[in-house]
């Protein structure tokens, strides 16, 4: 499956909505609030830049890796991991039966992939010009001899060539990387989403999540 979702400051939806914001460490966190204004989802951590925040809010619209376990109290709890392993959302409380843990988690899976996102953290200087970022790369295999060596050259687009851009890689193996070209090594084979996030100097963001298919006859 792959995913594209547009990043927009102060979007917002009838299904639900994420909101960005900094907590008492100064940390980027988002929480996703439903329709009826109740919050349904947490991250597992705190970031220490928006971009990163932003990334996790779009790995929870696009995964599905969702665990139910009991907690201390013996209340049932989801969460939901990355590819990599990495808690990226929980659900924030605890429920009675399994059953409304359940359902709490098909209410993320409906609400997440439409909901908005409100930026509720303090706005920096934008530009005098009206500036746009789209995310985009193209993935080639280097060598016949290497077929799992990737490189992944990322190619914003609508933007000046003397801009400032910060691009963040996650490959979807457990390995991150930042540039505009860069090289990945797939060491098992499989269906990996990678994903790629722009910011410019501005804090223009965007981001794209593209499935990669490693398959095992190239091992």
């Amino acid at each position: 499956m792959s995913c594209r979702v547009w990043v927009s400051t102060g979007r917002q939806s009838k299904m639900g909505t994420f909101e960005v914001y900094r907590d008492r460490r100064n940390e980027y966190r988002w929480r996703l609030r439903a329709g009826n204004n109740r919050k349904i989802a947490d991250p597992g951590e705190g970031y220490q830049k928006k971009s990163a925040c932003l990334h996790g809010i779009e790995l929870v619209r696009c995964s599905d890796d969702f665990e139910i376990f009991q907690d201390k109290k013996g209340e049932f709890r989801w969460k939901l991991r990355a590819s990599n392993g990495r808690v990226i959302a929980d659900s924030g409380e605890g429920y009675p039966r399994r059953y409304n843990c359940r359902r709490a988690i098909v209410t993320v899976k409906r609400v997440a992939p439409e909901a908005g996102i409100k930026d509720q953290t303090p706005s920096r200087a934008t530009s005098t010009t009206d500036r746009s970022l789209t995310a985009a790369f193209n993935v080639e295999p280097r060598a016949a001899s290497e077929p799992l060596m990737v490189s992944f050259d990322s190619a914003p687009t609508e933007v000046p060539v003397d801009a400032v851009i910060s691009c963040t890689w996650d490959f979807g193996d457990g390995i991150t990387g930042t540039g505009l070209m860069i090289d990945h090594m797939f060491e098992e084979p499989g269906t990996f989403p990678v994903a790629l996030v722009v910011v410019d100097e501005f804090g223009t963001t965007d981001t794209l999540i593209q499935t990669i298919t490693v398959p095992l006859d190239l091992m």
